[in-house]
């Protein structure tokens, strides 16, 4: 599927632009709910990327990279399928 068009922003100083709406994973890893099954998380972000989402906003909180080997599973699988210019994940550190 081929990416949807979406408002991006400026992420920084450094030139990188984002989608305006971002998606946030909390939900993937079970913080306030079941764990997703790996293959039904792969789909959701998928699906999010697919409708222009290239701001994922993960945290050690969720479970100590737990939606970071989630996002990367994905990002191997769109490095093989579609061209696209940035995927950015926000990783918030506690430590």
């Amino acid at each position: 599927m081929e990416q949807s068009q979406m408002a991006r922003v400026k992420l920084g100083t450094q030139g990188l632009e984002v989608s305006r709406i971002g998606f946030g994973c909390m939900g993937l890893t079970g913080v306030y709910n079941d764990p997703v099954p790996e293959d039904a998380g792969v789909a959701i972000i998928r699906r999010a990327f697919d409708a222009g989402v290239t701001f994922f906003d993960t945290a050690d909180a969720y479970g100590p990279h737990t939606n970071e080997v989630l996002l990367g599973k994905v990002k191997i699988l769109l490095l093989s399928k579609v061209e696209y210019d940035v995927f950015v994940l926000w990783a918030y550190r506690s430590n």
